[in-house]
């Protein structure tokens, strides 16, 4: 898979403990406190120094698709098909030596280790090429029923 262009898709219920960062990816092989988190007022936030709006309810499941463009700087950060972040950064380009996107694990060297994220991941996708917000309704559509059993259809 080409790096140049990605999305992850993921589907899950965020059990946020109020008033702390959680974070949810990591790219850098949990060397750095960099990463997509969820803030303490719920809101979902590439960290450090850029933050979205509009919060969310937690212990629900929702799904999230970020968007990578290396080549451009360019982040995009949807929850439930909707943009909530949007901006110019290369934190979250996979910079790990094998390619690998840690979930729900922090930070192991330097500051504000232990914001590990709680919660129960029924789905996650990866995608080469940059996925809107439509494509990932879309794609959550496909792979979760009505009752919200998972599909086994493939993409």
């Amino acid at each position: 898979m080409s790096y140049s262009q990605s999305s992850a898709f993921y589907l899950f219920p965020l059990d946020c403990h109020s008033g702390l960062l959680s974070e949810t990816s990591d790219v850098a092989d949990r060397t750095t406190d960099d990463g997509f988190y969820v803030d303490p007022s719920n809101n979902l936030d590439i960290f450090p120094g850029f933050s979205g709006n509009s919060a969310f309810t937690t212990s629900v499941y929702h799904h999230f698709v970020l968007t990578v463009a290396p080549g451009i700087n360019s982040t995009v950060a949807y929850l439930d098909g909707s943009a909530k972040l949007s901006t110019t950064t290369t934190i979250m380009d996979i910079t790990s030596a094998t390619n690998t996107i840690n979930l729900f694990l922090d930070n192991t060297l330097g500051g504000g280790q232990e914001e590990y994220s709680p919660g129960k991941i029924a789905l996650f996708n990866v995608y080469s090429g940059v996925l809107d917000g439509s494509q990932g309704r879309n794609a959550c559509r496909r792979s979760v029923r009505a009752d919200h059993s998972l599909s086994t259809r493939a993409f």
